[in-house]
């Protein structure tokens, strides 16, 4: 278990524990269940009501406990993926978003936020993650990352290297730097700019090198949940509405707007954080808009 990553526990914490229960229940040893046991709370969990999505969760915790054991016990035992396969027809896997909003709404709302000299710690720091999000397609966990050592000013644009291990960092791949270009078709949008403005505007307030802070005294750092709130707060201020789209759905309105302008996938799938080979893309972030250099361009020359 010492290998697993921390967002791992955190996502296999509730359903260890009823994995736990169960085999206390039905006197089952934790760590060297068959086969059949597994697929008893499997099938119990979907009773329960549990999406696929969850009781997949499940199966995938309870294998990080089975393997070392016997690695085929679950993720090559056929009545186990019949049992999944069951799960998936009668309670289906589908994509959150079946649309989403047009990001020229939002775009539309932070060009009013200009000139950035004259907006407050609280209007740059959240204009400033929603148009990271918008010109990266960038987890919130990767902007809550962001070392400001690792911020490189260049001649045309902002060069940002993620050195921290995130959820997606695995042996051989790891997020890709972000390029983000100065807009000077659009100062009022430009991301480079409005980086080294919230620099400038925290360096005396900062007791770390975390890029984000707190906007109110003590200005601590501020984590994932922080910022997913921020970008909830600017959503609906621009006219979103907040009660179908989270902060998450900032990365499909993104990729997808970035793929309509006619960047590549291999682009997308790279600056979004997805392996080369990855099909999360095309099953879950391809989305029809409701009414590197080149996917931060795509998305906010839009």
């Amino acid at each position: 278990m010492q290998s697993w990553a921390k967002s791992t526990i955190k996502q296999y914490d509730s359903a260890l524990r009823n994995w736990h229960q169960h085999t206390v229940s039905h006197n089952v040893n934790l760590f060297e269940a068959t086969a059949a046991d597994v697929m008893t709370f499997l099938r119990q969990r979907f009773d329960s009501g549990s999406s696929y999505s969850a009781v997949n969760t499940a199966r995938s915790a309870v294998a990080l406990l089975l393997s070392p054991q016997n690695p085929a016990i679950i993720s090559e035992n056929q009545f186990v993926k019949r049992v999944m396969k069951a799960c998936f027809r009668i309670r289906p896997q589908i994509p959150k978003y079946s649309q989403v909003w047009d990001v020229t709404v939002v775009l539309r709302y932070l060009e009013q936020q200009y000139p950035n000299e004259q907006l407050s710690l609280q209007q740059v720091s959240k204009k400033l993650c929603m148009l990271l999000c918008l010109a990266t397609a960038a987890r919130t966990q990767t902007l809550a990352s962001i070392n400001v050592n690792d911020i490189v000013q260049q001649p045309n644009g902002i060069k940002i290297r993620i050195s921290k291990m995130l959820k997606t960092t695995r042996p051989g791949f790891h997020q890709s730097e972000f390029d983000i270009p100065y807009f000077e078709e659009k100062p009022s949008l430009c991301v480079g700019t409005l980086i080294m403005h919230y620099l400038n505007m925290t360096k005396d307030l900062r007791k770390s090198s975390q890029l984000f802070v707190s906007y109110q005294k003590p200005w601590n750092p501020v984590g994932s949940q922080t910022i997913a709130r921020w970008i909830r707060t600017t959503l609906s201020e621009a006219g979103v509405d907040i009660s179908n789209y989270g902060a998450h759905s900032v990365r499909h309105a993104a990729s997808s707007t970035a793929l309509k302008a006619g960047v590549s996938l291999e682009n997308i799938r790279a600056s979004a954080g997805w392996s080369k080979d990855s099909l999360t893309f095309q099953k879950f972030y391809k989305c029809p808009i409701e009414a590197s250099f080149e996917f931060s361009k795509a998305v906010l020359s839009n």
